[in-house]
Parts: C-alpha cells; sequence; structure tokens
C-alpha cells in the first residue's frame, strides 16, 4: 500500500547536500586558518606595543619625579629576589602585561636571558613550530627590539 503525501528527503537529495557543505567547507578552511594565524601575530604585535609603552611610561614618571633626562627601567620583569625595576608596577612591565589581572596570559612568550646592568634581557616568542622571534631589551636606550625580522615585529 502506498502511502499518500509522504514527506521527507531522498538519499539523492541528501548526499548532494553532503557534497557542497563539504566542498564549502573545503574551500573555507584555509581563509579559516589564516585568519587564526593572523589574530596570533596580532596578540604578539600588541603585546611587544604594550611593553614598549610601559617603558616610555616609566621615563616619563622619572622626569616627573625630578629626574631632567628621565632613566628606563633596569628591567622590565622581576629579578630573582623580586624587585620591582619598572616604574611601581608589581612584578615589572613585562610581567604585568602578560600575567596578572585581566591582562594577556600567553604562554608563547618566555624570558631566555635575564637583564640588568650591563646584560641585556632576552625573550623569544614562539610562533608554534616555525621562526622564534626573539627580543632584545636595553635598558640604556630603552629599546625592546625583534633581533630576527622574518614575522617580527
Amino acid at each position: 500500500m502506498k502511502l499518500k503525501n509522504q514527506e521527507g528527503f531522498t538519499l539523492v537529495e541528501v548526499m548532494v547536500v553532503i557534497i557542497v557543505m563539504a566542498l564549502l567547507s573545503v574551500l573555507a578552511l584555509p581563509r579559516v586558518i589564516s585568519i587564526i594565524t593572523q589574530a596570533k601575530k596580532a596578540s604578539a604585535h600588541s603585546i611587544v606595543a604594550a611593553v614598549r609603552s610601559g617603558i616610555a611610561n616609566n621615563k616619563i614618571a622619572s622626569i616627573s619625579e625630578g629626574n631632567p633626562t628621565g632613566v628606563y627601567p633596569l628591567l622590565i620583569t622581576s629579578n630573582a629576589s623580586g624587585d620591582v625595576l619598572c616604574g611601581n608596577i608589581v612584578g615589572g612591565c613585562f610581567n604585568q602585561i602578560l600575567h596578572t589581572g585581566q591582562q594577556v596570559t600567553d604562554n608563547r612568550w618566555n624570558q631566555t636571558q635575564a637583564g640588568g646592568p650591563g646584560a641585556n634581557a632576552i625573550y623569544v616568542f614562539d610562533k608554534a613550530g616555525s621562526a622564534e622571534c626573539t627580543y632584545t631589551y636595553n635598558a640604556t636606550n630603552g629599546t625592546f627590539l625583534a633581533s630576527n625580522t622574518t614575522g617580527c615585529q
């Protein structure tokens, strides 16, 4: 007995829809991956800009406190004894930006060399398997620059 007004999709219709969705997914996937990569780069660049801003703010604060030429922070992270060496920012400029409160937490940043009198601090940003970005903080002139410029700021 044949039912009247049968409703539903045929197997062919369902297969066509699945094939169309698979094609759209294959075409869209590279764009999604590209957007994710760009977002990760933008995050790293914003952290670098924030660290540079913290360094400049520290110098401006020292000028406003009476030092006519201003000074850059000796370190941008806490030293081994926990001394605060970046203005009045607890934990140092870099740690403050990366790890406290509602700030950015980004485990791709690592300090590989501590700074201090006569020594530059070195930070490495891991770009997930590709070349790393190495940044050097020079307390003499307050620069926080990438040592290798391929894909780094």
